[in-house]
């Protein structure tokens, strides 16, 4: 068969001349309804290639992973991904396993696609050593964001430039023995890892750092701010609405991984509805403490390499990437089309925004909204162009750290002996 590629249309044709339709198979998760969107808008505008869902459960098991591994190292299994990168065991061994067509190839012929109408730093992160085999479609950051009025009626001052994980420690803990109040809501050390901005593994020497004072101090960190970190069962006093602890005064950060402009606009409307303040946004501290981002991504783009059709693919991929798929309002993420997401914050900043009824459960009376004000928009704009570095983090890795965490925080284990277990794990995993 000869294949004859363009934005308008992908056509086969067979050896009689007549026109044949393509079908690819793209992973999705069952719940994805983002995806799922896409796929049939797509379909719905191409005449020459159907798109066939590979749906797999929300909740993917190691079995699962596993046999998906096993089946594209025998050339099986989906032509596309849009998917989390939790379906692999690793994410990193499946791109060492040259599970996926390198993108570059196609992104250099292709006179539509330009890498630079996308976040740079998170746009790059599925790049290595020259060849792109993964494409970020969403991002996720880590961010307290709190209240003026209660930060100054507490007398917290906290400084966005140079924080630190032993700044805030030194900031919550002063105000939990003062108030006997919680400073955070609940927060595990996964969350800290994945906004740390630093994975402590190279993968291409296979080893791993998580023996090292830095991992080290990361984790006492943590494990010293406990005290200060609101409790579920605690917050269950409010069933569970943490807005509730903060109109009473009794807890001052609340945290979030969700950059969408939506987000914030319903949080900045409670602030100012119930609190009558403004909403502050502070960033996880990063292994650089500037102030800047670490964005980390679970969500990607990818063609298999035993797809047929790669180009016919990549057209899928860059329709999920486009404006008019990263508008989409399902994403809880943010997007990284840098025109997607700036559209998403002027809306928010319009009027179209004033005067909607919402309902804040933490007393649960209804307000009439008002947009974003100039302020927040332009922090939110910031946001992606202040990260500096972005990730993927593997699943594996994460479970080891989690199940070793548990040891360290319940005194079965010092920092040290933690660290050392970790690192061993996980040397030993990236060895297999």
């Amino acid at each position: 068969m000869i294949i004859f590629s363009s934005c308008e249309s992908n056509e086969v044709v067979g050896n009689k001349g007549q026109k044949e339709k393509i079908e690819l198979e793209v992973s999705a998760r069952v719940n994805d309804q983002f995806t799922h969107n896409a796929i049939a808008k797509f379909n719905a505008k191409n005449k020459y290639i159907r798109l066939v869902v590979d749906d797999i459960p929300q909740n993917v098991n190691k079995e699962y992973s596993d046999k998906l591994a096993a089946d594209l190292m025998a050339g099986t299994g989906p032509d596309l991904f849009c998917n989390n990168t939790d379906i692999f065991p690793s994410i990193y061994k499946a791109i060492q396993n040259k599970t996926f067509y390198d993108l570059n190839k196609l992104i250099k012929k292709d006179n539509e696609f330009k890498l630079e109408d996308y976040y740079e730093e998170i746009i790059n992160c599925g790049e290595i050593d020259g060849n792109r085999y993964i494409l970020p479609t969403n991002f996720d950051v880590h961010i307290f964001y709190g209240f003026d009025k209660v930060l100054k009626s507490n007398n917290i001052n906290i400084d966005n430039k140079n924080l630190s994980w032993e700044i805030l420690s030194n900031v919550s803990l002063k105000y939990t023995k003062s108030k006997g109040k919680y400073f955070f809501v609940p927060m595990d050390f996964q969350s800290i890892f994945e906004s740390y901005g630093k994975s402590f593994v190279d993968y291409k020497s296979k080893k791993a750092n998580f023996d090292s004072n830095e991992f080290i101090n990361l984790i006492k960190s943590y494990k010293s701010i406990i005290s200060a970190i609101c409790p579920p069962e605690y917050a269950m006093k409010y069933q569970g609405l943490y807005w509730g602890m903060v109109k009473d005064n009794a807890l001052i950060l609340l945290q979030t991984y969700s950059t969408n402009p939506e987000f914030f606009w319903s949080e900045y409307n409670f602030g100012k509805k119930v609190l009558n303040s403004d909403i502050k946004l502070y960033p996880y501290p990063s292994s650089q403490s500037n102030g800047n981002y670490s964005a980390y991504v679970t969500k990607f783009a990818a063609i298999s390499n035993k797809c047929e059709y790669p180009e016919e693919a990549f057209e899928f991929i860059k329709y999920v990437l486009s404006k008019e798929i990263q508008n989409d309002a399902v994403i809880s993420s943010a997007p990284v089309n840098k025109e997607a997401y700036n559209e998403i914050i002027n809306y928010f900043s319009s009027n179209e925004k004033r005067g909607k009824e919402i309902k804040n459960p933490a007393d649960d009376k209804t307000y009439k909204s008002e947009a974003i004000s100039a302020d927040l928009a332009k922090i939110l704009a910031d946001i992606p162009e202040k990260v500096n570095t972005c990730d993927f983090i593997d699943k594996s890795v994460l479970r080891i750290i989690n199940d070793e965490m548990a040891a360290f925080l319940n005194e079965s284990k010092t920092a040290e002996q933690t660290a050392k277990v970790i690192n061993e794990k996980v040397s030993l995993f990236l060895n297999e």
